[in-house]
Protein backbone atom coordinates (compact mmCIF):
# COMPACT_ATOMS: atom_id res chain seq x y z
CA UNK A 1 0.00 0.00 0.00
CA UNK A 2 1.04 3.56 -0.50
CA UNK A 3 0.70 6.61 -2.65
CA UNK A 4 0.89 5.64 -6.34
CA UNK A 5 0.60 8.33 -8.98
CA UNK A 6 0.30 8.27 -12.76
CA UNK A 7 0.52 10.79 -15.57
CA UNK A 8 -0.97 9.49 -18.80
CA UNK A 9 -1.25 10.72 -22.37
CA UNK A 10 -4.43 9.80 -24.23
CA UNK A 11 -4.61 9.94 -28.00
CA UNK A 12 -8.08 9.61 -29.46
CA UNK A 13 -8.84 9.41 -33.16
CA UNK A 14 -12.37 9.47 -34.53
CA UNK A 15 -13.36 7.55 -37.64
CA UNK A 16 -16.58 7.16 -39.59
CA UNK A 17 -19.86 8.91 -38.91
CA UNK A 18 -20.23 12.26 -37.24
CA UNK A 19 -22.23 12.78 -34.07
CA UNK A 20 -25.02 14.32 -36.20
CA UNK A 21 -25.67 10.99 -37.90
CA UNK A 22 -24.66 8.67 -35.07
CA UNK A 23 -27.22 5.85 -34.86
CA UNK A 24 -26.33 4.00 -31.69
CA UNK A 25 -23.52 1.99 -30.19
CA UNK A 26 -24.73 -1.15 -31.96
CA UNK A 27 -24.93 -1.45 -35.70
CA UNK A 28 -23.22 1.85 -36.48
CA UNK A 29 -19.96 2.07 -38.41
CA UNK A 30 -18.84 5.00 -36.22
CA UNK A 31 -16.09 4.31 -33.72
CA UNK A 32 -13.44 6.05 -31.68
CA UNK A 33 -10.01 4.66 -30.99
CA UNK A 34 -8.03 5.70 -27.94
CA UNK A 35 -4.47 4.82 -27.07
CA UNK A 36 -3.29 5.44 -23.52
CA UNK A 37 0.38 5.92 -22.74
CA UNK A 38 1.71 5.76 -19.20
CA UNK A 39 4.13 8.68 -19.35
CA UNK A 40 5.44 8.51 -15.79
CA UNK A 41 4.47 6.86 -12.56
CA UNK A 42 5.64 7.86 -9.11
CA UNK A 43 5.63 6.05 -5.80
CA UNK A 44 5.16 8.17 -2.68
CA UNK A 45 6.29 11.39 -4.39
CA UNK A 46 4.05 13.36 -2.06
CA UNK A 47 5.33 16.83 -3.08
CA UNK A 48 4.30 16.13 -6.69
CA UNK A 49 0.97 14.77 -5.51
CA UNK A 50 0.36 17.86 -3.36
CA UNK A 51 1.05 20.07 -6.39
CA UNK A 52 -1.58 18.21 -8.42
CA UNK A 53 -4.13 18.31 -5.59
CA UNK A 54 -3.61 22.07 -5.13
CA UNK A 55 -3.28 23.09 -8.80
CA UNK A 56 -5.30 20.57 -10.81
CA UNK A 57 -7.79 18.92 -8.45
CA UNK A 58 -9.16 22.04 -6.73
CA UNK A 59 -8.00 20.70 -3.36
CA UNK A 60 -9.88 17.40 -3.71
CA UNK A 61 -7.60 14.48 -2.78
CA UNK A 62 -9.98 11.76 -3.89
CA UNK A 63 -7.94 9.40 -6.09
CA UNK A 64 -9.85 10.65 -9.13
CA UNK A 65 -8.68 11.09 -12.70
CA UNK A 66 -8.10 14.73 -13.64
CA UNK A 67 -7.27 16.43 -16.97
CA UNK A 68 -4.02 18.38 -17.01
CA UNK A 69 -3.62 21.31 -19.41
CA UNK A 70 -0.44 22.31 -21.19
CA UNK A 71 -0.43 25.48 -19.08
CA UNK A 72 -0.50 23.37 -15.91
CA UNK A 73 2.41 21.30 -17.24
CA UNK A 74 4.37 24.54 -17.74
CA UNK A 75 3.56 25.61 -14.17
CA UNK A 76 4.57 22.24 -12.73
CA UNK A 77 7.85 22.28 -14.64
CA UNK A 78 8.56 25.82 -13.40
CA UNK A 79 7.77 24.85 -9.79
CA UNK A 80 10.05 21.81 -10.02
CA UNK A 81 12.88 23.95 -11.42
CA UNK A 82 12.44 26.59 -8.73
CA UNK A 83 12.41 24.00 -5.93
CA UNK A 84 15.44 22.22 -7.40
CA UNK A 85 17.37 25.49 -7.60
CA UNK A 86 16.70 26.08 -3.90
CA UNK A 87 17.52 22.47 -3.02
CA UNK A 88 20.87 22.58 -4.86
CA UNK A 89 21.79 25.75 -2.93
CA UNK A 90 20.96 24.04 0.36
CA UNK A 91 17.90 26.23 0.87
CA UNK A 92 15.38 23.66 2.08
CA UNK A 93 12.94 26.36 3.21
CA UNK A 94 12.95 27.75 -0.32
CA UNK A 95 12.40 24.29 -1.77
CA UNK A 96 9.55 23.79 0.69
CA UNK A 97 7.95 27.06 -0.35
CA UNK A 98 8.04 26.05 -4.04
CA UNK A 99 7.16 22.34 -3.79
CA UNK A 100 6.20 21.41 -0.23
CA UNK A 101 5.97 17.81 0.83
CA UNK A 102 2.81 16.57 2.51
CA UNK A 103 2.06 13.79 4.91
CA UNK A 104 -0.73 11.32 4.59
CA UNK A 105 -1.67 7.73 5.08
CA UNK A 106 1.20 5.79 3.41
CA UNK A 107 2.47 8.97 1.65
CA UNK A 108 6.08 8.22 2.46
CA UNK A 109 8.90 10.43 3.69
CA UNK A 110 8.47 14.21 3.93
CA UNK A 111 12.21 14.98 4.00
CA UNK A 112 13.85 17.26 1.48
CA UNK A 113 16.43 14.72 0.40
CA UNK A 114 17.91 13.19 -2.74
CA UNK A 115 14.70 11.23 -3.43
CA UNK A 116 12.72 14.46 -3.32
CA UNK A 117 15.17 16.09 -5.76
CA UNK A 118 15.12 13.05 -8.05
CA UNK A 119 11.30 13.11 -8.21
CA UNK A 120 11.37 16.82 -9.09
CA UNK A 121 14.04 16.34 -11.75
CA UNK A 122 12.24 13.40 -13.39
CA UNK A 123 8.94 15.29 -13.32
CA UNK A 124 10.53 18.33 -14.95
CA UNK A 125 12.02 16.20 -17.74
CA UNK A 126 8.69 14.48 -18.39
CA UNK A 127 6.81 17.80 -18.42
CA UNK A 128 9.25 19.15 -21.02
CA UNK A 129 8.77 16.09 -23.23
CA UNK A 130 4.98 16.16 -22.84
CA UNK A 131 4.81 19.87 -23.70
CA UNK A 132 6.94 19.26 -26.79
CA UNK A 133 4.77 16.30 -27.82
CA UNK A 134 1.52 18.22 -27.36
CA UNK A 135 2.79 21.20 -29.35
CA UNK A 136 4.18 19.03 -32.15
CA UNK A 137 0.90 17.13 -32.51
CA UNK A 138 -1.56 20.00 -32.52
CA UNK A 139 -4.21 19.25 -35.13
CA UNK A 140 -3.27 15.56 -35.46
CA UNK A 141 -5.94 13.90 -33.42
CA UNK A 142 -7.07 14.57 -29.93
CA UNK A 143 -4.39 14.47 -27.21
CA UNK A 144 -5.12 14.86 -23.52
CA UNK A 145 -3.04 14.46 -20.39
CA UNK A 146 -4.48 13.18 -17.15
CA UNK A 147 -3.29 12.67 -13.59
CA UNK A 148 -4.51 9.91 -11.31
CA UNK A 149 -3.48 8.79 -7.86
CA UNK A 150 -4.23 5.86 -5.63
CA UNK A 151 -3.55 5.39 -1.94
Amino acid sequence: MGLDMYLRLRHSTEYGKSFDTFDNAYGSDWNCTTKIYDVISWRKANAIHKWFVDNVQDGQDDCGRYPVSIEQLHKLRFACHAALDCYEKGDMEGAASEMPTTSGFFFGCTDYDDYYAEDLHNTSVVCSKLIKTLKANEGRGYFTVEYESSW
